[in-house]
């Protein structure tokens, strides 16, 4: 920082306010916000000849035409830069909204990716630091991650769906459905979001007493951005490993989607049961060890759930659990 208090206490007052200006202007060209590097280039100029003018003119008027012209090479700068990061915002704001679009028009990808694309495309106009693009970033990568995983996912059900056809057209007989096999999820290794909505749809046809756990994991984005992806999914590996653990006769995981998870509880207990049941559970302190090459870090693992009773629809309740899902932990931005 720029101290002019020492100079302003000398009484040779043309020399001291001379000193004051040059340490000013040095301090705007050290200072200045890089925008459009042509424009910066005029502005540094503009102020290297303003300091070369109040050093080589007659003092007195010649400091207030020089601040004139410096104040007014500062506004034009400023109004410029603004404009330059107004333009980018808005560029990324519309190549994230032609993703949006082309995405809900893949029928492989879930309502609840599209969603979080909304999210991030409104959330790009309130980004105001390099911390926060980083984290954007990372939660866009890990969107389209999944959007990846599950077309993949659905074009190896397509594919296998037409060689049960295909094989059935031949030998004049169909095979039976407790015999079809639910997708695993590659990290977890439970079953799917598919599997998981067809458990709850089953469950509703049913109409046998039933609830349907969520449990989130928090901070994903922020771990992908400082460790690595690899970090993320072990992250996920350890807690779906604990849940998977715990999990008692009349309940079966399932991957959602995202950081989230789905435990089906078919058991005609009351709500507040199986809330405190749930909440026990959610209780263990979860920790992921990450081994650098210079230091061992310990990740406090937190979490997030609910219970949602049985719905007249699947759709009701699918769309219930993925507003829980999609809610933005106060810890990510």
């Amino acid at each position: 920082m720029i101290s002019i208090k020492k100079l302003l206490s000398q009484n040779d007052t043309d020399d001291t306010l001379l000193r004051v200006l040059n340490l000013l202007l040095h301090g705007m060209v050290i200072h200045t916000v890089e925008g459009d590097a042509d424009d910066r280039s005029v502005f540094c100029a503009t102020l290297a000849d303003a300091t070369s003018i109040l050093n080589e003119q007659p003092r007195g008027p010649e400091y207030m035409v020089q601040a004139g012209i410096i104040l007014q090479a500062l506004g034009d700068y400023s109004r410029r830069t603004t404009r330059l990061f107004h333009q980018r915002t808005l560029e990324l704001q519309n190549m994230v909204g032609m993703l949006t679009k082309t995405v809900q028009s893949m029928t492989a990808a879930s309502e609840e990716n599209i969603g979080r694309l909304k999210q991030i495309e409104q959330q790009i106009v309130s980004v105001t630091q390099i911390k926060d693009v980083r984290v954007l970033r990372a939660t866009l990568e890990t969107c389209l991650t999944e959007i990846r995983q599950e077309t993949e996912r659905q074009r190896l059900h397509t594919e296998r769906s037409m060689e049960e056809v295909q094989g059935n057209l031949k030998l004049g007989h169909g095979v039976p459905e407790a015999q079809r096999t639910p997708a695993e999820d590659p990290v977890t290794g439970l079953p799917g979001r598919s599997a998981a909505e067809k458990a709850l749809a089953g469950a509703i046809a049913a109409e046998t007493p039933a609830y349907a756990a969520v449990l989130a994991v928090d901070r994903i984005p922020t771990y992908n951005v400082s460790f690595g992806f690899e970090v993320g999914d072990q992250v996920l590996m350890t807690f779906a490993g604990y849940v998977r653990r715990k999990l008692r006769e009349g309940q079966e995981a399932f991957r959602w989607t995202g950081p989230a998870l789905m435990v089906l509880i078919s058991r005609a207990n009351r709500i507040e049961t199986v809330r405190t049941e749930i909440g026990t559970l959610m209780e263990h302190k979860f920790e992921h060890t990450v081994r650098t090459p210079t230091r061992t870090i310990h990740l406090p693992i937190a979490t997030r759930w609910t219970v949602f009773p049985m719905m007249p629809t699947p759709q009701l309740l699918i769309h219930k659990i993925d507003s829980f899902v999609s809610q933005t932990s106060p810890q990510e931005f």
